[in-house]
């Protein structure tokens, strides 16, 4: 499993609950790796406190693993059984429609552009809700329909978001509000 950054905690206290959890029958027989995606900026406050804490309840070195470069993320999206995307806050989620374009499953939040960016393509939840992201991976390692619709969808909803298709849209706003502009200067 790969992690982008945002919501580091809750989804390696979500790996945590899905592993404690147990694995179902005949399926899963070890606890999944964590690659966290993020620089070594991303891993000082506010994040190092509470991963501090999480650590002196569990052994993190069971379910994390550092990532070795910015360039094998797409390998590790379209080797990853799951991805989690658990931003807190988004502005666009390039890093999910990344994870979509590797044909990565993908779990990631609800509440902002995201719901957007993957569509039907990926299983949202509550950001911050590290029950619910355990659920939602639990259900891409466990079900292996839902994981084979998810990697067929994410490359189809990634299709549609191209630069070209930016450049389109940016136009048609600004002529939408020149135009705009223009009726309401001259009314």
């Amino acid at each position: 499993m790969t992690v982008p950054r945002g919501g580091l905690v809750a989804v390696i206290a979500a790996v945590v609950l899905a592993a404690c959890s147990g694995p179902a029958p005949s399926t899963r027989q070890t606890a999944p790796a964590l690659s966290p995606v993020a620089s070594s900026s991303q891993m000082v406050e506010p994040w190092q406190t509470d991963f501090d804490r999480l650590a002196d309840h569990v052994s993190l070195e069971d379910f994390v693993r550092a990532l070795p470069r910015r360039d094998a993320i797409p390998a590790l999206f379209r080797q990853a059984e799951a991805v989690a995307y658990p931003s807190l806050v988004e502005g666009f989620g390039l890093p999910a429609l990344e994870a979509l374009a590797c044909g990565a499953p993908l779990v990631s939040t609800s509440g902002s552009a995201i719901e957007e960016v993957v569509g039907d393509a990926a299983l949202l939840v509550p950001p911050g809700d590290a029950a619910a992201l355990a659920a939602a991976l639990e259900r891409i390692l466990d079900d292996p329909g839902e994981s084979a619709r998810l990697r067929k969808a994410g490359p189809l909803q990634a299709a549609g978001f191209t630069w070209e298709a930016s450049v389109a849209q940016h136009v048609e706003a600004y002529l939408s509000a020149g135009a705009a502009t223009l009726v309401s200067v001259q009314s």
